[in-house]
């Protein structure tokens, strides 16, 4: 689940301004 998580956010992230992938990257790991 927390991948499909990480896909939305991603998707979400690249679609807003694309920083996001940082965090979300941060927050997996």
């Amino acid at each position: 689940m927390m991948g499909i998580t990480a896909v939305l956010l991603l998707t979400v992230g690249a679609l807003s301004t694309g920083s996001t992938r940082d965090e979300v990257y941060r927050l997996v790991s």
